[in-house]
C-alpha cells in the first residue's frame, strides 16, 4: 500500500492521532477526505472491525476532475479498509445535505469519532455540526481541522462555550485541529 500524504500539519495530526487511539472507535465519520491521507491514518490506527463513512465531494482543480481523488473514491479507500479489516462507505455527496445525514445516521447510528474537514465557509461547516453533532454518542469526539482560518474559527469558539475542548496548534499559521469531546447525551 502506497501511503497517501497527510495534508495536515503533522505534529497536529499525530496530537489527534492520539485522542483517536485511546478513543478506539467503532464507528468513524470523516467529511473532506480528499485524497485520503487522514482517512488512510484513522483506518490503521483503528481496532481491527471498525465502520468508516467518508462524505466527500470530487473537487475539481484547474476544470478538471482529481485523479488520485477519484482513485480513493472508487477503490482505494475500499481496499484500505479490507487491509485494516474495516467495514467501508464511500459517500460522494454533499455533507450539507439532510438526505446525506439521514444516510450517515442510517449506516452509523451513533458515532464514536467524526473529523469534519469539508466545507470551510461559516454557513458550511455550521450545517455539517447541526447535521452531524448530534450523532456522536456520549463520550465521542468531534475533531475540526483549520480551526485558525476565519470562517472555521468564528464557529470553532462558539461551539468551544459550554463544551469541553482541545487544540492543536503548533504554528500560526493558519490551521489547527480542535477536538471537543462530547460528554452527556
Amino acid at each position: 500500500m502506497i501511503p497517501r500524504t497527510v495534508i495536515q500539519d503533522r505534529q497536529e495530526f499525530n496530537e489527534l492521532l492520539r485522542v483517536f487511539k485511546s478513543l478506539k472507535p467503532r464507528k468513524v465519520l470523516e467529511i473532506g477526505s480528499l485524497y485520503g491521507g487522514t482517512l488512510q491514518q484513522f483506518m490503521e490506527a483503528a481496532e481491527p472491525g471498525a465502520f468508516f463513512v467518508s462524505v466527500d465531494l470530487l473537487t475539481p482543480l484547474g476544470g478538471k476532475p482529481r485523479i488520485d481523488q477519484m482513485q480513493g473514491h472508487d477503490y482505494l479507500f475500499y481496499e484500505w479498509a479490507e487491509e485494516f479489516g474495516h467495514k467501508f462507505r464511500m459517500l460522494e455527496r454533499d455533507s450539507g445535505d439532510s438526505q446525506t445525514a439521514e444516510t450517515v445516521r442510517h449506516i452509523l447510528g451513533e458515532i464514536d469519532f467524526m473529523f469534519i474537514d469539508g466545507d470551510h465557509t461559516t454557513e458550511g461547516l455550521k450545517r455539517d455540526i447541526a447535521l452531524y453533532l448530534p450523532m456522536l454518542k456520549a463520550g465521542g469526539v468531534a475533531a475540526f481541522h483549520d480551526i485558525e482560518i476565519e470562517s472555521v474559527k468564528n464557529v470553532w469558539t462558539a461551539l468551544k462555550i459550554g463544551n469541553k475542548t482541545q487544540e492543536f496548534i503548533i504554528r500560526k499559521a493558519g490551521c489547527g485541529i480542535g477536538v471537543l469531546y462530547k460528554t452527556q447525551a
